[in-house]
């Protein structure tokens, strides 16, 4: 799956609906709660969690407690939760565009992309105006503008400028608002498209219906239900993946952003997983310092979890509440595997016997939970290698790390860049983030090597736990420049038990620092890593040699070994 996208910050504010799924017929005629209770905290004082259970049935007490500490909580007519988010206002100075590098994805194929095509679950981001039927969840008269139906209606397609037809800066914007969104579903088995897959592919029949997901609709609104006059940026039932009464989600995209010269995909894709994220059965992640939604905003992190609000950064993953100051610990892959996107089979390439071999021509994988690594073997003929992982989008959920393995798979060096994470006057943080991709390059004897791929966090800014997401790998001509002057190891001392040996780094460039390493017959001899060995029983007849890694600033490392010694007698 190749995919990528451009970033870009605009005003938004997300109105959320969640709760447990019941029939149009019940909405209609079950009213748990009298209207007049518009907080959830004062719901469930009055009436108690047993009313409000009947109605929220996938919700415990346990989370009503935490949810009733939320402000943007408040209950329904028919007695469902009901997220009424606040406007977030947008810093002065937005944030530079950047680049896009989507370039083989045509702009004729806007509506057309997916990315996992025959994938039984589907989220649709419907760029192309959407009629939503009459008596469902979402026709609720009192509430709403005015006391209108809160949706029924035909919606008009996503526009930036109000002309009837796609401009190109469109085409691009869905394009990249596709690709980031299939970034942050892309360790689930669905199929994040622009293509309309009829209305059997979203809705499920019954419990043996496998096939089913939801709708997000990209829309500035109707007369009903208008971004304008809402002030809102999405609106989106919880726990209703699969189920017609409770679709679609919505993403509201104002005209009011027409006067923002460089908006992109980046305010879809962020409001489009969040609001997906809660027909997934997820709440909000907020923090002790931003309320109901984890900003990020002058942290000095530029980061933040989807469910906050990360429309200010360039890292934005799911979470599990790990951060300071998390205001719940939602595990978020869990609950969207629990509730119909289940994660994807691992790749079978974990170990030495099963690595895949990389090449020229990039390998596509997917790292789907913290625990996760890919191997790769690459055999080197020129006694150099360039090793390189990357994002299919600029907007990447994955910080790389790689490690390289000797022939037999014992650890020679790991590299992990840190992530770039900037931000300016006014918070708002610095993307493309730097250091997510992954990076080796060493001058190294010939040979077969291995290479391991996992994700990892950035100390003080985020954890591994949502550092996931979609990845090619390929060789390729090393990046960085080789160390100037390289020495060859060279051993001095008698070969016998009992004896010292001494090693020797040979010269080299002023200001290169080793790590030493004595191996016995080509394996690593376990805390054997000083400059001197005192031979032992476990070493005679067996050959020894000394090998050290020499790293000097940007240059590329280097592995030299020195030439095995005669064979150790006793």
């Amino acid at each position: 799956m190749k995919f990528s996208r451009a970033l870009g910050v605009v005003t938004l504010t997300a109105v959320a609906l969640a709760g447990g799924v019941v029939s149009a017929a019940e909405a209609r005629t079950t009213r748990a709660f009298d209207v007049k209770f518009h907080s959830l905290k004062s719901a469930l004082a009055e009436q108690g969690f047993s009313a409000f259970h009947r109605q929220n049935p996938t919700i415990t007490a346990a989370r009503a407690t935490e949810l009733a500490q939320d402000p943007t909580a408040h209950i329904g007519p028919t007695g469902k939760l009901l997220y009424v988010d606040r406007k977030i206002a947008v810093p002065d100075g937005l944030p530079q565009k950047i680049p896009t590098n989507v370039s083989n994805i045509s702009l004729n194929d806007f509506l057309s992309l997916n990315s996992r095509p025959g994938s039984d679950r589907t989220i649709f981001l419907d760029f192309d105006g959407h009629t939503v039927p009459a008596d469902t969840a979402w026709d609720d008269p009192t509430y709403g503008n005015g006391g209108n139906p809160l949706v029924a209606g035909t919606y008009p397609a996503f526009t930036l400028d109000g002309d009837g037809s796609f401009s190109d800066a469109e085409k691009r914007a869905i394009i990249d608002a596709w690709s980031a969104v299939s970034e942050d579903y892309a360790i689930f088995d669905v199929n994040v498209t622009t293509q309309d897959p009829g209305d059997d592919a979203i809705n499920r029949s019954d419990l043996n219906d496998e096939v089913y997901g939801t709708r997000a609709l990209v829309t500035e609104g109707i007369n009903s239900w208008d971004a304008n006059i809402c002030a809102c940026g999405g609106i989106a039932y919880g726990d209703v993946f699969g189920m017609s009464f409770g679709q679609p989600a919505f993403v509201f995209v104002s005209s009011d952003y027409q006067s923002v010269s460089n908006f992109d995909g980046k305010l879809i894709a962020d409001v489009a997983s969040h609001e997906v994220g809660h027909n997934l059965n997820l709440d909000h992640d907020g923090s002790s310092s931003d309320g109901e939604y984890f900003l990020g905003i002058d942290d000095g992190k530029n980061w933040a979890p989807i469910m906050g609000g990360g429309y200010y950064n360039g890292v934005v993953q799911w979470s599990d509440g790990d951060y300071e100051g998390a205001t719940q610990d939602q595990n978020d892959i869990a609950l969207i595997s629990a509730a119909g996107a289940p994660l994807l089979n691992d790749e079978s390439n974990i170990s030495k016997a099963t690595a895949s071999v990389i090449s020229a021509t990039a390998i596509d994988g997917v790292i789907n939970s913290s625990s996760d690594v890919d191997v790769f073997k690459v055999a080197i003929s020129g006694g150099v290698v360039g090793i390189y992982s990357y994002s299919p989008t600029d907007y990447s959920n994955l910080d790389t790390k790689l490690t390289l393995l000797d022939s037999n798979f014992k650890t020679l060096f790991s590299t992990d860049a840190l992530s770039v994470m900037t931000e300016d006057s006014n918070g708002i943080g610095g993307w493309p983030v730097s250091g997510m991709d992954g990076v080796l390059n060493a001058d190294l004897p010939n040979g077969t090597y291995y290479i391991k791929l996992e994700g990892v966090g950035r100390s003080g800014a985020y954890s591994d736990y949502g550092s996931l997401g979609a990845y090619s790998i390929k060789t390729r001509t090393p990046s960085a420049s080789t160390i100037p002057t390289k020495g060859t190891p060279t051993i001095s001392g008698t070969k016998r038990k009992g004896k010292t040996l001494t090693g020797a780094y040979g010269t080299w460039t002023s200001g290169t620092a080793f790590v030493r390493q004595w191996l016995r017959d080509g394996v690593v001899i376990s805390g054997a890593t000083s400059k001197t060995y005192v031979l032992t029983a476990a070493d005679v007849g067996h050959k020894i040699q000394f090998r050290v890694i020499a790293t000097k600033g940007s240059y590329r490392q280097a592995i030299k070994v020195s030439a095995k010694t005669v064979t150790i007698t006793n």
